[in-house]
């Protein structure tokens, strides 16, 4: 992957930090209702992408500090034990941005950098690499944002 790409994956990486924003003006009713048994509310998917966002922090900093390094992985059991459900959605929101901000913010520095070498891995034996991480951590907002946007479109027809 050459400068260019690495930077326009950088800059939709923080693009993506306000993708939530408009949940913001949501009722609470809106933002609590959760159209299944098994699915996450709009709380709940903001903070699990914070959680997502935290732990990725960690992860791409050891891919690089030394690289191959096996990280931790959470799963959807956070959701419940941790009460996502009665977190504060703007605190959540800014939790993005200032994470999202300073990694943008580091990757820029190290743009010029072989990002192959830079590997994470699991106990599972799955690995990223830094360009593979990235553009993980974008479809995964993309995911989210799909989910949110169901329930809104679901809470609307109830």
């Amino acid at each position: 992957m050459n400068t260019e790409s690495k930077l326009a994956l950088i800059e939709e990486f923080h693009r993506l930090s306000k993708a939530f924003d408009d949940t913001l003006g949501f009722d609470k009713e809106v933002v609590l209702f959760r159209p299944f048994d098994d699915s996450w509310s709009i709380i709940e998917q903001v903070v699990h992408c914070v959680d997502f966002d935290v732990a990725n922090f960690h992860r791409y900093r050891w891919g690089i500090v030394s690289p191959g390094t096996t990280v931790l992985s959470f799963d959807g059991t956070w959701t419940s034990i941790l009460d996502y459900q009665t977190s504060e959605l703007s605190s959540a929101i800014d939790a993005i941005k200032a994470v999202r901000h300073l990694m943008a913010s580091h990757l820029k520095r190290i743009v010029e950098s072989d990002w192959l070498k830079y590997v994470y891995a699991f106990s599972d034996g799955k690995s990223f690499n830094l360009e593979e991480a990235l553009q993980h951590f974008i479809n995964h907002v993309g995911f989210h944002r799909e989910l949110i946007d169901r329930n809104i479109k679901l809470f609307s027809q109830k």
